[in-house]
């Protein structure tokens, strides 16, 4: 009981840390038709393999191959919904052999299934892994493989029923929630590529297949490259905006004049009286009695 919860924890808490990188879904199925997406079918096709009807994908199961993203990923949650056709005389879910899968990072295309690892679609063991190395492919390294069965049998829902799967992938680390709740995780070597759904036996269908970019993916680093470019660009237009303005006011000014000082005039100047002491007549004739006498 404790490690089955110390897991669950482990796995939630890698899935929150890699939400950090952005919170934008962006639906990868538009309900019509497969837009955006390829197919590689290994026998005669026919166009009944992959289609749309309603608001789903519907996988025939034969023959097999895949369907997958025109777009290569790397760090990503991707969710989806999917639902078996249930049989009309199935008695018991344990023995229902449905059989489909997700394919993370598929490297090349050929004649079978691609190098890439498989998160299985199958119903009894749902959400663990298959290393797809393929002839000449890429070693998959696939280690610390966790899968909690018994959970997933509590959480998946009867066939026939929908089932919403989680999957995120970052940095090498894959960890895979269903209906909510956490049941595998692991560490794989692949470093990107494009992801695909398998047709391989069983009826099923998939909609409300959407992705949320992290935040060193790719394509979440082209977006930001061209928000920057958008950035540097109503900078330098800014500049050149407040460069024109001031050359605008330099025009409306008048232009500068200068006038030299000019010495002051006579009538500017305040003569002050000259000062030449007390009663200046009274000691001249003081003086020139004296002399006389």
């Amino acid at each position: 009981m404790f490690r089955g919860t110390l897991f669950a924890l482990c796995a939630l808490g890698l899935a929150s840390q890699t939400h950090a990188g952005g919170d934008k879904w962006i639906n990868l199925f538009n309900g019509k038709d497969l837009a955006g997406w390829k197919t590689n079918v290994f026998g005669k096709d026919q166009g009944k393999t992959f289609t749309v009807e309603q608001d789903y994908i519907k996988v025939s199961g034969n023959p097999g191959g895949y369907f997958y993203t025109e777009k290569s990923y790397k760090n990503y949650v991707l969710s989806f919904d999917w639902r078996y056709k249930r049989p009309d005389n199935l008695d018991d879910e344990a023995k229902f052999s449905g059989n489909s899968g997700l394919l993370v990072h598929i490297q090349a295309h050929g004649k079978g299934w691609p190098n890439s690892l498989e998160v299985q679609g199958e119903n009894r063991n749902h959400a663990s892994f298959i290393a797809i190395k393929g002839k000449e492919g890429k070693d998959v390294g696939l280690t610390n493989v966790k899968f909690d069965k018994k959970t997933l049998e509590k959480v998946r829902k009867p066939v026939g029923q929908w089932n919403t799967t989680e999957v995120t992938i970052n940095n090498g680390d894959v960890a895979v929630k269903v209906n909510g709740t956490p049941i595998s995780s692991a560490k794989f070597a692949l470093n990107e590529g494009p992801f695909g759904f398998q047709s391989e036996g069983a009826e099923l269908h998939f909609k409300n297949i959407k992705i949320k970019l992290l935040s060193d993916s790719p394509s979440t680093k082209k977006e930001e490259k061209k928000t920057e470019e958008k950035k540097v660009v109503k900078t330098e237009e800014k500049k050149t905006a407040k460069t024109d303005e001031k050359k605008t006011e330099a025009k409306k000014l008048p232009p500068a004049t200068t006038t030299p000082t000019q010495p002051a005039t006579p009538s500017e100047i305040e003569i002050m009286p000259e000062r030449r002491g007390l009663f200046p007549n009274l000691r001249a004739r003081l003086r020139s009695l004296f002399r006389r006498g």
